[in-house]
């Protein structure tokens, strides 16, 4: 699956899933009418511990 060119990919690391949560927002800002169209959260067991989230996530915008 290719990515178009109004389609954007987005990386969110944060400490919590509030505060990734939060980024990711803040990160849609500049793309005008922004939707995410698919979104993972990845954690792996040191990164939980530790209670780091990332987030990835597919955007459509015009």
């Amino acid at each position: 699956m290719a990515i178009s060119s109004q389609q954007a990919v987005i990386t969110i690391q944060g400490e919590s899933m509030k505060r990734a949560s939060g980024m990711l927002v803040d990160a849609l800002e500049p793309y005008a009418n922004a939707r995410v169209t698919s979104l993972v959260q990845s954690t792996s067991y040191t990164t939980s511990w530790r209670g780091r989230v990332t987030l990835l996530a597919i955007v459509d915008h015009d």
